[in-house]
């Protein structure tokens, strides 16, 4: 077999494995919740404003 001939088989499927694990990958991902979203951001003022309350002057 050629060498070009070699090259070009791998490449292909090497590009057929990473389209498998991208498809995969994206599948799993999962997009937040406005509210889900919204309620961490209240939390994280919440421990912010509890921890200036708390410090020492």
């Amino acid at each position: 077999m050629p060498a070009w001939a070699a090259v070009l088989i791998t490449a292909a499927l090497l590009l057929v494995v990473a389209g498998v694990a991208a498809l995969t990958g994206k599948g799993q991902i999962r997009k937040p919740l406005p509210e889900e979203a919204m309620a961490s951001g209240r939390r994280d003022v919440e421990a912010v404003k509890d921890a200036i309350r708390a410090r020492p002057q």
